[in-house]
């Protein structure tokens, strides 16, 4: 049976994590360290990523000031197939994936889970700015205290079983008093380390990173406006998301954006900024955290990227894993293959993958 004093946190050698764990300490949990050593070996962009060699000596570090067990996990294989795959694969679909909310339902909330199990821990751990309450009989994320900081939006795929076995710490705090704390314990390594914001296996543009892993499959095809005309040749479908105004190749009188991408006739399709519009959109893989799976219509807010503010918008439920989603207004950032997350005030109803405008 596995101890519920025991913890296994996920610590990625930023304050965040290293606070996390101090947090966990006293609060009186038995600590284990634990780093997932996915893809880095160089650390060109250490200061920007997380998980490089430095990062783990970071980590390292810190658990020997708490004086905390820690193990370096070998990710990189799992990495590669679970996250670095995918991530190819949806872009040579004319998808725009979201690696980092994949990799935290597969890898953090998934592969350490398991660990967890392995080394009888009852509860995983993350510096993720959010909250786990209850809410009729059903574990729900909360946003956190610090609103500039929420992570829930990235958090949407935790299971009932997950929820019940994982740990905030940070869910009352502001990010200001998370460096405080850590120059107060002497981590002074991390305390003033920047928020990681990149993708941690991409070394700068994301379009450099796919010409020289998967160029070879990358295929020049057509620009077309809304009528089918041709506009000019482009690049290859994987260069190109919607709502996308620069780095076209291609000059035009008026601004002219990325409004539809087609894989299969490798078309990209551009238009004027009332055809980016879009008033509705279907959502797939839906996993419904606060509530219990919906049959009928309701009112919500959806969130569609990363830092975007949550739009009113109304719900209409398929099935229980696929939904349609009205927006009150018009949106132009609807891209499929991002992330789709229903709110109630601060509450994650739950969320899904954009699978196409409407």
């Amino acid at each position: 049976m596995n101890d519920k004093k025991k913890v296994l946190c996920a610590m990625s050698g930023g304050v965040d994590s290293s606070v996390c764990a101090y947090l966990l300490k006293e609060m009186g949990y038995e600590v284990i360290g634990v780093t997932m050593k996915t893809w880095a070996r160089d650390t060109s962009k250490a200061e920007r990523s997380c998980c490089g060699i430095d990062d783990i000596d970071d980590a390292r570090r810190v658990a020997a000031q708490l004086d905390i067990p820690y193990i370096a996990l070998d990710m990189e294989q799992v990495f590669k197939e679970t996250i670095i795959e995918d991530f190819q694969s949806e872009y040579l679909k004319g998808r725009t994936p979201n690696p980092c909310i994949r990799c935290n339902y597969k890898l953090k909330f998934g592969y350490l889970m398991d660990k967890a199990n392995e080394l009888g821990a009852h509860y995983v751990a993350t510096g993720h700015y959010a909250r786990i309450v209850e809410v009729d009989g059903r574990k729900a994320i909360q946003m956190g205290d610090d609103k500039a900081k929420d992570q829930s939006y990235v958090l949407y795929n935790l299971t009932q079983e997950q929820l019940n076995r994982t740990l905030f710490p940070l869910a009352d705090f502001e990010k200001d008093k998370i460096r405080e704390i850590a120059m107060e314990q002497g981590f002074k390594r991390v305390a003033n380390k920047p928020d990681s914001q990149e993708i941690c296996f991409v070394p700068d543009d994301y379009r450099d990173y796919l010409k020289k892993s998967i160029g070879s499959d990358i295929k020049k095809g057509t620009f077309v406006d809304h009528n089918g005309k041709n506009l000019g040749e482009h690049e290859g479908v994987p260069f190109y998301t919607i709502g996308q105004r620069k780095g076209l190749g291609i000059s035009f009188p008026e601004k002219t954006y990325v409004t539809s991408i087609d894989s299969e006739t490798n078309e990209v399709r551009l238009g004027s900024r009332d055809q980016l519009a879009c008033t509705a959109m279907k959502v797939n893989g839906f996993n419904w955290v606060a509530y219990a799976p919906r049959d009928s219509s309701f009112f919500a807010k959806v969130q569609i990227r990363y830092n975007q503010q949550p739009v009113d918008c109304t719900v209409f439920p398929s099935n229980q894993n696929e939904l349609t989603i009205k927006f009150m207004e018009p949106q132009n950032a609807v891209a499929p293959g991002q992330s789709a997350v229903l709110f109630d005030n601060d509450l994650v109803i739950g969320g899904g993958l954009i699978l196409e405008r409407l």
